[in-house]
């Protein structure tokens, strides 16, 4: 290949590299970026919202945990109480036993997030063929 030949392909590569150089460092946006996800918990619902149970009975609850927009987490946890735990007790996954009569409210406290609570209503009946007294 002549000289000037070479020349000139070697300054057109140069001027290519070059451009391509100062396009990729330029302060024009690039492709668009998905932000990283909002994971703050923005609600805590507890399902069912009401129940009833019999004494010395189980009754399971659910609490779902959601985002912004409705964004389920399923690996969150949530920390479970009773208002009246002479009514009815709940465990840490969210099993309730019925105590005695009576009617109790059952909250789920987000971890991360314990401003977030949500809350079932559960009132506890007699067992069949159990007694009662009235005074």
């Amino acid at each position: 290949m002549p000289s000037v030949l070479r020349s000139a392909f070697w300054f057109a590569a140069l001027a290519f590299i070059a451009t391509a150089g100062v396009s990729a460092c330029s302060d024009t946006p690039g492709p668009p970026f998905d932000p990283p996800p909002d994971t703050t918990v923005h609600a805590v619902s507890v399902s069912p919202a009401f129940d009833t149970v019999t004494i010395g009975a189980k009754l399971t609850l659910v609490a779902t945990v959601e985002g912004n927009g409705g964004v389920t987490f399923y690996h969150t946890t949530v920390m479970w109480s009773s208002s009246a735990t002479t009514v009815a007790t709940v465990d840490s996954t969210g099993v309730v036993t019925g105590v005695a009569v009576g009617t109790v409210t059952i909250t789920a406290v987000s971890n991360s997030n314990p401003q977030v609570r949500g809350a079932a209503t559960v009132t506890v009946t007699p067992a069949v063929g159990m007694a009662l007294r009235w005074r």
